[in-house]
């Protein structure tokens, strides 16, 4: 009786007593033909084993790799700079990498507080918070969507599907001008979607809407 390499059991075989203790017993280490090589990783400075062809390879993992090469020891770290916030005036350091921006901000608050009013890439002189006309009423709205059939003149949705009454857009964004040819009916969304890229639409609307008639 022999005993078994892998499970300890008693058998009469020569080395395993199973096929099942055989795989098991050559996994690993434990394989004749195993000649793996012990490094350090040269982040958590713990020992791990590689083949011979991974005997330049520094960390043990993805996660130290990545943990390594962050600051200081990137490949492409050019150092830190101080700069003066341009909206709250405190100073701060920023990477080389982004001086290029116009305007250094130090956090997000500051940066949607300096991009309000004429400093937003969208503003159009104030005219958002004109005040419609007493002509742009309830009356012609109405009249605008009668004329439009009660669809969206973008998207196509009928308003009795949409559930709620269709916007009624000024096509070149003028709260003073309620002339016919220059408002349409729009649902909540393509409405929404119009106050950006406002020369774009107002190209859009010119050049493939209809010539609507007056009611």
């Amino acid at each position: 009786m022999k005993k078994c390499r892998y499970c300890g059991k008693f058998h009469n075989n020569k080395t395993y007593c199973s096929k099942e203790c055989h795989i098991e017993g050559q996994k690993g280490k434990n394989n004749p033909n195993y000649r793996h090589i012990k490094l350090i990783c040269q982040y958590c400075k713990k020992e791990f084993w590689k083949p011979p062809r991974f005997k330049k390879q520094k960390f043990c993992s993805n996660k130290c790799s990545s943990k390594f090469f962050t600051g200081k020891n990137h490949p492409q770290y050019k150092g830190k700079e101080i700069y003066i916030c341009g909206y709250c005036g405190k100073s701060f350091e920023i990477y080389a990498s982004e001086r290029k921006r116009k305007i250094k901000l130090c956090s997000n608050k500051c940066f949607h507080q300096w991009y309000r009013g004429e400093n937003c890439y969208q503003w159009d002189g104030g005219k958002k918070f004109e005040l419609y006309s007493s002509e742009f009423n309830n009356k012609l709205k109405e009249h605008i969507r009668q004329r439009d059939n009660y669809k969206c003149q973008l998207c196509g949705v009928p308003q009795v599907e949409y559930l709620r009454k269709l916007d009624v857009h000024h096509i070149n964004y003028d709260k003073k001008n309620n002339k016919f040819d220059n408002l349409i009916s729009l649902c909540k969304s393509c409405h929404s979607r119009t106050n950006h890229n406002r020369r774009y639409w107002i190209k859009y609307f010119k050049n493939n809407r209809r010539m609507y008639a007056k009611i």
